[in-house]
C-alpha cells in the first residue's frame, strides 16, 4: 500500500516526537557521537529534545605505545 509505514517504524527526529522526549545516542569511543552523526545531534538539540550521549570506553587504548599520547592524558 503506498504512503504506508511498517508497525513500530519510527519517525524521523523532529516529527511526531513529544517536545520533550530524549534520545539516547550509543558510542564506543569518545568523539564516536560527534564524527557518525553530527547532523542528527544539530536537528535533535535545535527541536529541543534532550539528547544524552552514553560511552562505552575513555578512549585509554586508543593509542597503546604512543609516543605523542601518554597513557595519562588519555585518562
Amino acid at each position: 500500500m503506498a504512503g504506508s509505514r511498517r508497525p513500530g517504524a519510527s519517525r524521523a527526529p523532529g516529527r511526531g516526537h513529544a517536545r520533550w522526549a530524549t534520545f539516547i545516542i550509543l558510542a564506543a569511543h569518545p568523539d564516536d557521537e560527534a564524527l557518525g552523526a553530527p547532523g542528527l545531534l544539530a536537528r535533535l538539540r535545535r527541536s529541543a529534545h534532550r539528547v544524552v550521549v552514553q560511552l562505552f570506553t575513555a578512549g585509554e587504548q586508543s593509542h597503546p605505545g604512543s609516543p605523542t599520547h601518554s597513557t595519562k592524558e588519555l585518562r
